[in-house]
C-alpha cells in the first residue's frame, strides 16, 4: 500500500513494515496521525489516503496495546485519532460515535458472529452506504429547525446553522409536523451535480473552484463571510427522539421511515440506482451481499461512498452489547479499496512550486477512475519513483487517493515495452537551472522563491495573505515583464500612472490596484510573513510564531531554538522555517523599512497586555482567525482552549462548553460588543 507523497521517510518505513520498533517511529507515526486527521477535517487538504490512513492507525493501536508505557498522558492516541475532528462550542445531548472498520470478508464475518455471540440469537442488521461528508447533527424544537450542530471530536461540536439559512441544505425542512425535541443526524454531501453547480457558483464570483466534494462541505458549513450559496444535502442514518426512539417501532429501519414521513431525507427513502432504498436489512447470512450491493453501484451513485455501515436493527440487541469508549459494539464500517484501474504512462513532468518545491506528475492516456476521467497523477516523489519502477511507456494502476488525488500505485511488469528505460531525475532545477537540494525525500530549487517569483509574489498578494485586490498571477506577470517590480517590496513603489500604460489596465483599475497595495501595509504582520513563503510557517502556524516574537525584529533574530520553542514549531520544523527567514531576509528588511505589517504588530502595554484570552461563538464582522488576530493586535495571547491559565474567554452567540468551563474556573468573561469597543 503506497502513501502519499506527504508521509514522511520514518512513517512511510512503518507502513511497509507493518509495525513500529521504537519509540521514536511511534512518536512519528502518531504525530502525522494527528496532522492527517486535522487536515481532514479541518481543511481542503488531504495528506493521506483512507486505506493507507486505516492502515497506520492499526498499526499505532497494535504498539499502544503492546507497550502502554510509550502512550502519551492524554491517552491512547489510537482512540482519538479515530475521530480526528476538532471539538466545538456546542455539547452533543448523546455522544455522536465514530464507527470501527472492518476490511474484508474475514473480519466482517468476525463483527457478525461477535455481535451474536454476545446477543446469545440471530441479529438481523442493516446495511447502509458510508456516506462521505460531514456528519451533522440537525435540532428540532416544537416542530421548528432551531440548531444545525457538526460531530466535531464526538462530545461537542461547531454550530452551524447560519450556513444553513444561507446555503439551503436539501433534505432538512424549516418545519416538522411533529412536537416536543428531536435531533435527526446524518451526513452533508455534495452530490456531483451539487459539486459542479458550487464550482461554477465560486468561479463565477472568482473563486478558485474546490478540490473535491467531502472537503467542498466542510469548508461551506464553516464559511461565514460568503455572499454567495452553494448547493448541499443531507441524508439522515440516525435520530435522537425525546421521549425514547419513536412513538412506535423498535427498530432501526423503523425509525428512518418514520423520520423520512417528516420530510427530512434519511437513508429510508434514498434510492439507489438499483430501484430500492439504501438502506436494507439482513439476517448475518445476507449482510455480505448487501455490503457488495452497494460497492458494485458505487459508480452510479451520484455522489461519494468509501464503504458500507453495518448495524444492528434490533434496538434490544443495541441495549444489550452496549457502547465501547469511542463506538458502538453493535455497528461497524466496511471500508471499500479504492477504485484502481490500468491505463498507460505517456510521460513525467515535474512541476516547481512557489517555494521551489520539486513534484514529479505523470501523463496519462485518459482513463476513468471513481467516475472521474484522470489525465494526471502524482507520482508522489523521485525516490517513489524509483521504489515502484515506474517508467515512461509502463501499463501503470492509478487511483484516486482518498477518492481525491489521482497516484499511481505501480506498473504492471509483464506488459513492459523493451525499449522503456528507468526514469532519470532532474539534475537540475527545469525552471530556473539552479542546483538541487536532495536533503529530504521531497526535492527543492536552491533559489526558493526566487525561482518561481510570479507564482511567489501572487501568493504574497492572494486573499489570506497580503490580500490586494486585483493582483492576480496574469497581473503579476505583466508587472514582471514590464520591468516595473523585481520581488514584493517593489510592489510598494508602483505609481498608477506607469501600470495604467500596460495593455489592458486604464487610469482607474490602476488607480485602484495602487490603492489595493497601499492598503495591505495594515495587514497583520503574521499574514504578510505567510505571505513571503517561508517553507512549513503558513497562515496558521505564521500567527502564533508572530504572535510570540512579536515584530519584524524578533522575526529576523530568532535562531533555531528560539523558533522551537514556539507553539506547533518543534526541532525539524524550526530548521527549514530558519533557512527559510535567511533567505527572506533581504525582502523582509525593505518591507520593514516600507512599514509594511508595522501597524498590526503586538501592542506592548495594549488593553489585554499579559492576558491569555480565549475566543468562543460568533465575533460579529470577524472570522475565528481575524478575532484571534485582533486580541494579539491589543496585547493578548489568543489561545484555542480554556484552562485555569486562561485570564479571559470572550463568549459570543453559539458558546457552549468552553464559556460552560469558563465559567465553572471563574474565569473573566466578556461580551463581543466590550472586545470590539477596543478595536
Amino acid at each position: 500500500m503506497s502513501a502519499s507523497a506527504n508521509v514522511p521517510p520514518t512513517v512511510q518505513a512503518v507502513l511497509e513494515l507493518g509495525r513500529v520498533d521504537d519509540n521514536h517511529d511511534y512518536r512519528e507515526a502518531v504525530a502525522f496521525l494527528r496532522r492527517a486527521a486535522e487536515a481532514y477535517y479541518t481543511t481542503s487538504d488531504v495528506l493521506i489516503d483512507d486505506a493507507t490512513y486505516d492502515q497506520l492507525a492499526r498499526i499505532v493501536a497494535d504498539v499502544e496495546a503492546a507497550r502502554p508505557e510509550w502512550v502519551a498522558a492524554d491517552g491512547p492516541v489510537s482512540s482519538q485519532v479515530a475521530a480526528g475532528a476538532v471539538g466545538g462550542d456546542v455539547p452533543h445531548v448523546v455522544p455522536m460515535l465514530s464507527l470501527d472498520n472492518v476490511f474484508g470478508e474475514d473480519e466482517l464475518q468476525a463483527f457478525i458472529d461477535r455481535v451474536e455471540k454476545e446477543a446469545g440469537r440471530v441479529v438481523r442488521f442493516c446495511v447502509e452506504p458510508k456516506l462521505d461528508g460531514v456528519a451533522l447533527a440537525v435540532r428540532y424544537r416544537d416542530g421548528h429547525l432551531v440548531q444545525l450542530v457538526t460531530r466535531g471530536d464526538g462530545r461537542a461540536g461547531e454550530d452551524v446553522t447560519a450556513a444553513y439559512r444561507r446555503d439551503r441544505v436539501a433534505g432538512i425542512p424549516e418545519k416538522v409536523a411533529r412536537g416536543g425535541e428531536f435531533e435527526v443526524r446524518g451526513e452533508v454531501i455534495m452530490t456531483e451535480a451539487d459539486f459542479a453547480q458550487a464550482n461554477r457558483q465560486r468561479q463565477a464570483h472568482g473563486e478558485n473552484p474546490f478540490a473535491n466534494p467531502r472537503n467542498a462541505v466542510a469548508g461551506s458549513l464553516r464559511t461565514k463571510d460568503r455572499s454567495y450559496s452553494v448547493p448541499m444535502t443531507f441524508i439522515g442514518y440516525d435520530v435522537v427522539w425525546d421521549g425514547g426512539r419513536g412513538p412506535s417501532g423498535q427498530c432501526h429501519a423503523d425509525n428512518m421511515a418514520q423520520v423520512a414521513e417528516l420530510g427530512i431525507n434519511t437513508t429510508a427513502v434514498l434510492t439507489l440506482p438499483d430501484g430500492k432504498p439504501a438502506i436494507q436489512v439482513a439476517d448475518g447470512k445476507g449482510v455480505a451481499d448487501l455490503v457488495e450491493r452497494i460497492n458494485r453501484l458505487r459508480p452510479d451513485l451520484g455522489f461519494q461512498v468509501d464503504g458500507a455501515v453495518i448495524k444492528a436493527d434490533d434496538f434490544t440487541v443495541r441495549d444489550e452489547l452496549g457502547l465501547g469508549t469511542k463506538s458502538p459494539k453493535w455497528a461497524t464500517a466496511y471500508k471499500y479499496p479504492a477504485d484502481m484501474r490500468l491505463t498507460r504512462l505517456v510521460g513525467i513532468d515535474v512541476q516547481v512550486g512557489r517555494t521551489g518545491r520539486l513534484t514529479p506528475v505523470a501523463r496519462l492516456e485518459p482513463v476513468e477512475v471513481g467516475g472521474v476521467v484522470v489525465e494526471n497523477a502524482t507520482l508522489n516523489n523521485f525516490a517513489d519513483i524509483v521504489r515502484k519502477d515506474v517508467r515512461v511507456g509502463d501499463t501503470v494502476w492509478v487511483r484516486r487517493a482518498g477518492e481525491v488525488i489521482p497516484e499511481i500505485v505501480g506498473a504492471d511488469p509483464t506488459q513492459r515495452p523493451e525499449d522503456a528505460a528507468p526514469y532519470e531525475p532532474p539534475s537540475h532545477c527545469p525552471r530556473c537551472g539552479a542546483e538541487l537540494d536532495r536533503s529530504q525525500v521531497v526535492w527543492f530549487c536552491t533559489q526558493g522563491r526566487s525561482c518561481g517569483k510570479a507564482e511567489a509574489i501572487s501568493y504574497y498578494a492572494s486573499r489570506n495573505c497580503a490580500d490586494i485586490d486585483g493582483l492576480g498571477f496574469k497581473a503579476v506577470l505583466a508587472l514582471l515583464n514590464a520591468g516595473l517590480i523585481a520581488d514584493v517590496p517593489d510592489l510598494y513603489g508602483l505609481r498608477a500612472a506607469d501600470v495604467a500604460r500596460l495593455e489592458g489596465w486604464g487610469e482607474v483599475s490602476a488607480r485602484n490596484l495602487v490603492d489595493a497595495i497601499a492598503a495591505s501595509k495594515n495587514q497583520p504582520l503574521w499574514r504578510i510573513v505567510a505571505g513571503l513563503g517561508v517553507r512549513d510557517l503558513g497562515g496558521t502556524l505564521a500567527r502564533r510564531v508572530m504572535a510570540e516574537l512579536g515584530s519584524w525584529d524578533g522575526l529576523l533574530s530568532a535562531d533555531i531554538p528560539r523558533l522551537a520553542q514556539c507553539e506547533g514549531v518543534g526541532d525539524k520544523k524550526a530548521e527549514n522555517i530558519a533557512k527559510g527567514i535567511a533567505e527572506i531576509r533581504p525582502v523582509a528588511k525593505r518591507l520593514a523599512e516600507l512599514g509594511v505589517g508595522v501597524a498590526e504588530n503586538r501592542t506592548e502595554g495594549g488593553p489585554l497586555s499579559g492576558k491569555t484570552v480565549c475566543i468562543t461563538g460568533t465575533i460579529p464582522g470577524y472570522t475565528r482567525t481575524e478575532a484571534q488576530a485582533l486580541v494579539e493586535r491589543l496585547g493578548g495571547k489568543a489561545t484555542s482552549s480554556v484552562s485555569k491559565n486562561t485570564d479571559l474567554v470572550v463568549a459570543g452567540e453559539g458558546a457552549g462548553s468552553k464559556l460552560a468551563k469558563a465559567q465553572s474556573l471563574g474565569v473573566e468573561v466578556w461580551e463581543p460588543a466590550r472586545l470590539l469597543e477596543l478595536a
